[in-house]
């Protein structure tokens, strides 16, 4: 680059301003999430979730609960995504349960 006061512009960081725009460019969701976050927190982000889900979860969170760096790190390296993902109910085994108790109340109904 030939810009006066442009710096920053390395061969590893074009690299990953290339990745970030390709990664974020479409998904709706997130996009406005990693405006909110340092580069630095999106770069964490960027480079150790790989799902879309786990990515967002981690942009979401890391918001809402305001991580510095170093939290998000440690948030990252303890796989709070997966932990939290184990916590949440099977959405089949819910639905069905729902279902069931749909059913025996419009059966109670019936019979009334």
């Amino acid at each position: 680059m030939t810009q006066p006061g442009l710096r920053g512009f390395t061969r590893a960081n074009l690299f990953r301003m290339r990745q970030f725009y390709e990664v974020y460019r479409g998904d709706e969701i997130v996009a406005p999430l990693v405006r909110q976050l340092p580069w630095s927190h999106n770069m964490m982000v960027l480079g150790q979730c790989k799902r879309p889900e786990e990515r967002a979860f981690y942009l979401r969170m890391a918001i809402q609960e305001k991580w510095s760096r170093r939290e998000l790190e440690r948030q990252l390296k303890g796989a709070l995504f997966a932990e939290y993902q184990t916590q949440l109910p099977d959405k089949a085994l819910l639905q069905a349960k729902l279902q069931a108790f749909y059913a025996l109340d419009a059966a109670r109904t019936a019979s009334m």
